[in-house]
């Protein structure tokens, strides 16, 4: 299982959601930054394929929390399929 809290994945991408708002200054910035990782994460963990299968969904979700609330999914999902079930659950 991966320690979410320690994870240097979510660590990385918690940075670069700071920087990327400080660079851009908006909320545009944030949604933008939680956008990318969350694709980056699910190519890492399931592949290009699986990532093209979800991005149209998560690059129409216009609200950073709802992005980041799925981080910890697409890090502990077996599967595409059982993240496509907590992506759902967003939308």
């Amino acid at each position: 299982m991966i320690d979410i809290e320690n994870s240097a994945v979510i660590k990385m991408f918690t940075e670069k959601v700071g920087i990327k708002e400080r660079a851009e200054g908006s909320r545009e910035g944030e949604v933008r930054a939680y956008t990318d990782a969350v694709l980056q994460i699910v190519k890492q963990e399931f592949g290009l394929r699986g990532m093209q299968e979800v991005e149209p969904r998560i690059r129409a979700i216009a609200d950073g929390q709802k992005l980041a609330s799925l981080i910890t999914p697409a890090l502990q999902a077996t599967s595409v399929e059982a993240f496509k079930k907590a992506l759902e659950q967003v939308l």
